[in-house]
């Protein structure tokens, strides 16, 4: 069976498995408020930026240290910018860095935690113990020993510091799903019918883990965006990138809390919770969804 058509078969498995999703059970309430607000997220960090007719970043454009208003209704900072724009543009960036955290993780994840639950042997034992290792260091000093030894930081800087940390979890869940996956009966008519490893578990083993795989990818989102912030109010993050932590941290940087410039904070702050509390809703809602298709 050729490469085009192997895929062409995952794909369609996937179709199948997604389709759940349309009819009014599998489509929750949460799963909705997530999406409706996870797409209005999106909208403003994709769209927005191209009705700012400024540099967002520039100083000195606007007076400092305003409360919100009309003309802004985030208020400003102490650098003389609109804290409105510094959102929206913000919001793109944080969400761009999540997205491919998530994206580049999971694709290690996943194939790693595949071949550990379905091969096993010795090949499981050496993935199994290396999996242990990364769950079982704590993220957050490596992130800041691997930020310290760079020059210069980047949003490409940020995103392959996070990488590492970000596929162990789901390995971890992939390869226990396996496991119990390739015992099935299905599994082994495929074997009888000539079906290669990778055949069995692109055509059979993942579209059983479809709507886990789409929840588990919100929810490393969610993680990642946390870990960026984090990394950025401490200041171990790209300074010349407007990020919702950069944010935070130059609101830190000049005591905005207390020269009384709550605004400054609050708005990125707001803006988090919002994020997370979508993604959050998203990964229950397919996990809800998954319980009931079982």
């Amino acid at each position: 069976m050729g490469q085009s058509d192997l895929q062409s078969k995952f794909t369609a498995s996937l179709k199948t498995s997604l389709k759940y999703l349309v009819c009014a059970r599998a489509l929750n309430i949460k799963l909705r408020v997530g999406f409706i607000l996870f797409l209005s997220i999106l909208l403003i960090g994709f769209i927005g930026p191209f009705f700012i007719p400024y540099n967002p970043i520039r100083t000195g454009i606007f007076p400092r240290n305003l409360p919100p208003s009309l003309e802004h209704p985030f208020g400003t900072d102490s650098l003389g910018r609109d804290i409105l724009a510094q959102i929206i543009v913000g919001t793109k960036m944080s969400l761009v860095i999540g997205i491919l955290v998530s994206v580049f993780g999971h694709i290690l994840g996943l194939g790693l935690g595949f071949i550990s639950g379905y091969y096993g042997g010795k090949i499981d034992t050496i993935i199994r113990n290396v999996i242990d290792v990364f769950l079982a260091i704590p993220s957050l000093p490596m992130l800041i020993l691997i930020a310290s030894y760079i020059r210069v930081r980047t949003i490409w800087t940020i995103i392959f510091a996070l990488v590492p940390w970000s596929w162990a979890f789901c390995a971890r869940q992939v390869r226990g799903q396996t496991l119990s996956l390739r015992s099935r009966e299905f599994i082994y008519m495929a074997k009888l019918s000539g079906m290669s490893g990778w055949e069995i578990i692109l055509r059979e083993i993942a579209p059983h883990m479809g709507l886990w795989i789409i929840g588990s990818f919100a929810n490393g989102v969610l993680v990642a965006i946390m870990a960026e912030s984090g990394m950025e109010i401490l200041g171990i993050g790209p300074a010349r990138t407007i990020t919702l932590g950069m944010i935070l941290f130059w609101a830190q940087f000049h005591s905005a809390l207390f020269a009384g410039l709550w605004w400054w904070l609050f708005a990125p702050t707001m803006m988090l919770i919002i994020i997370f509390v979508s993604l959050f809703l998203i990964h229950v809602g397919f996990e809800e969804a998954l319980r009931q298709r079982r």
